[in-house]
C-alpha cells in the first residue's frame, strides 16, 4: 500500500467520522471510498479502533503544532484566542474539517473503547495546557477575569465547541463566527 493509500484511509475514517461518529462507520465504506478491498485496510490498521487511534493522534499533533504556530506567530495572547478561532472558522467555511473529531467523539465517550477513550482525553488535555498558558498571560495584563486560567481554558474550549455544535445544528456555518466573537469580546481590554 502506497502511503498516498494510507492517506487516503486515514482521510476517509476522518471524514466518516465527522459525518457519523465512530459507530456508524465501517472498512466496508471506507473501502467504497478509497476502491480497495477491506483486506487491504486490515493490513494496515488490523481493527477499527487502531485505525481511529491513528486518526485522532494525528488530529492531536496538528493541535500541537498549531499552538506552537501560535506562539510563534502571534506575541498577543488574545490575538492568539482570535488566531485559534479563525483556523477553526475557516475550516467551518470551506468544510475541510467541519467539526474537531475529538469534540465529535467526546459525545461518544461512555461507548468508545478505552484507548480511544483515553486518546480523546489526551487531546483536550493538551488544548487545555496550551490555551492555559494562552489566559495566563491574559489574565496577567488584565483585571477583567474573574477566573483562574484553567477555569478560563475550559470555557474558551466549551464556547470554541459550542460554537461548532451550533453552526451544524443551525446549517449556518456563519453562526460559529458570532458566537465565537461574542467569546473573544470578553478578553478584549
Amino acid at each position: 500500500m502506497t502511503q498516498d493509500t494510507y492517506m487516503q484511509i486515514m482521510d476517509s475514517a476522518l471524514r466518516l467520522m465527522q459525518d457519523r461518529g465512530y459507530h456508524a462507520f465501517s472498512f466496508a465504506d471506507i473501502s467504497d471510498i478509497v476502491k480497495i478491498r477491506k483486506a487491504s485496510i486490515h493490513h494496515h490498521f488490523p481493527t477499527k479502533s487502531i485505525l481511529v487511534l491513528k486518526v485522532l493522534s494525528a488530529h492531536r499533533e496538528k493541535l500541537k503544532s498549531g499552538l506552537v504556530f501560535l506562539q510563534k506567530t502571534f506575541p498577543n495572547p488574545i490575538e492568539r484566542l482570535a488566531a485559534y478561532a479563525s483556523f477553526w472558522e475557516k475550516c467551518i467555511e470551506d468544510k475541510s474539517q467541519p467539526f474537531c473529531i475529538a469534540a465529535l467523539l467526546a459525545a461518544e465517550l461512555p461507548s468508545l473503547p478505552n484507548e480511544i477513550k483515553t486518546e480523546i482525553q489526551k487531546h483536550f488535555e493538551d488544548l487545555k495546557n496550551g490555551l492555559k498558558l494562552i489566559f495566563d498571560e491574559v489574565n496577567s495584563n488584565s483585571k477583567k477575569s474573574r477566573f483562574d486560567s484553567a477555569a478560563e481554558a475550559d470555557y474558551f474550549i466549551a464556547n470554541i465547541h459550542g460554537a461548532m455544535l451550533s453552526a451544524r445544528v443551525s446549517g449556518n456555518p456563519s453562526l460559529f463566527k458570532i458566537i465565537t466573537k461574542l467569546t473573544l469580546e470578553k478578553y478584549q481590554p
